[in-house]
């Protein structure tokens, strides 16, 4: 790219440096265009990020949410196996009591009447 025109002494000094501004002036607009290219891709990484940041408040609040929501369900289910388990041990007590009761009536019954008990082992019977 040199410039059009005659040539004196003077004319090789000025497409020298017409050389020179033009490779500055390339070198600029290559920067230039690279520089909006990469402005480019930080505008769309950061509405990347900003759209990811919404969205991780978002989840952040339902995930306190369902964490709040399990720990209630827990504490719920704790009190309900709690409660299982006093029923469950008051009916076993009841079941051992009226064991109890049906063998203290059983051995009342059976010393009430030795005779009979005597007879059984006389026939050879337990």
């Amino acid at each position: 790219s040199g410039s059009s025109g005659g040539g004196g002494g003077d004319g090789g000094g000025t497409s020298a440096a017409d050389a020179l501004l033009r490779e500055q002036y390339d070198a600029l607009l290559e920067e230039a265009a690279y520089l909006k290219r990469r402005t480019y891709e930080l505008e769309r990484e950061t509405k990347r990020l900003e759209a990811t940041c919404r969205l991780s408040r978002k989840s952040k609040r339902q995930l306190v949410d369902t964490v709040s929501y399990l720990e209630a369900q827990l504490v719920k289910e704790r009190y309900e196996r709690a409660m299982m388990e006093e029923t469950l041990t008051d009916a076993y007590n009841a079941t051992i009591r009226d064991l109890l009761e049906q063998v203290a009536a059983a051995s009342k019954t059976a010393s009430a009447s030795p005779s009979s008990a005597v007879r059984k082992n006389r026939l050879g019977r337990p």
